[in-house]
């Protein structure tokens, strides 16, 4: 058994030559790149799906895979949706006014005496307020502190008018408070604008042209609560700031 056994011996292997080491090494390398060739990283694979038809899909050793048809077609529909134009808001918005319109049409006469009243106020006092320091200046010879300290009374004396007036217009109601108020305020404006006197002038201002607002502005907001219902009550107080403006724009653009 030991005569069976060949034991190369140091010397053969040492003195074997760089040639047949390379040899060997390539010999190596190249049975080791058989087992991990190119052509084996990628691969078609084939499946059958439910109805039969073979479905061939592609893995790589990369990790990329084919893009999901299904994920292209939510980015196409969520672009459609994103650059839809802005039609179906405004059709949303008009048949909300619509509506809103159309649930006033059954209110009595008075909310509408109501919105025409708050349109005449509206626009007599901003017309009223952009030429009354002027007036005051040109008219009356004041100066533009004695003007604008008079303008600014004015105003507050409005917000304390307000204060004492919620017992008149709860004994007195809605429609005579309305009454009283507008034809006060018709006739201290006209005074305002036809006197001559500064006495005159300081009683139209501070007085009863301040009590007459106070009669008028309040008791419009009590009437848009009476005589509209819980449906139409918030766009009917909207309507109602709404014409309050387009008094003021008519008012001061006049």
């Amino acid at each position: 058994m030991a005569n069976l056994i060949h034991r190369p011996n140091s010397s053969s292997i040492s003195n074997s030559s760089p040639r047949s080491l390379h040899s060997i090494e390539i010999g190596s390398s190249s049975s080791g790149a058989s087992h991990h060739h190119p052509s084996s990283l990628s691969r078609p694979m084939h499946s059958r799906n439910s109805s039969g038809s073979s479905i061939t899909s592609t893995s790589s050793a990369s990790g990329s895979y084919p893009p999901c048809p299904r994920s292209n077609h939510l980015q196409k529909s969520s672009t459609k949706i994103m650059a839809a134009p802005p039609t179906s808001m405004i059709q949303k918005q008009y048949a909300k006014i619509t509506a809103g319109f159309t649930s006033l049409s059954n209110s009595p006469p008075e909310l509408w005496k109501a919105y025409l009243l708050k349109f005449l106020d509206s626009y007599a006092y901003f017309s009223f307020s952009l030429v009354f320091t002027l007036f005051l200046s040109d008219d009356f010879g004041m100066s533009d502190v004695q003007a604008g300290s008079i303008y600014g009374a004015w105003g507050a004396l409005i917000t304390v008018f307000g204060l004492f007036t919620g017992t008149v217009i709860d004994n007195l109601g809605v429609a005579k408070c309305l009454r009283i108020g507008f034809v006060l305020s018709f006739f201290s404006r006209v005074a305002i604008f036809a006197c001559n006197s500064r006495e005159v002038l300081l009683i139209c201002l501070l007085i009863t042209l301040p009590f007459s607002n106070c009669l008028g502005i309040p008791v419009l907001s009590v009437g848009i609560r009476r005589y509209t219902n819980d449906e139409n009550r918030g766009f009917a107080f909207g309507l109602f700031y709404v014409i309050m403006n387009v008094g003021a724009l008519v008012g001061l653009g006049t």
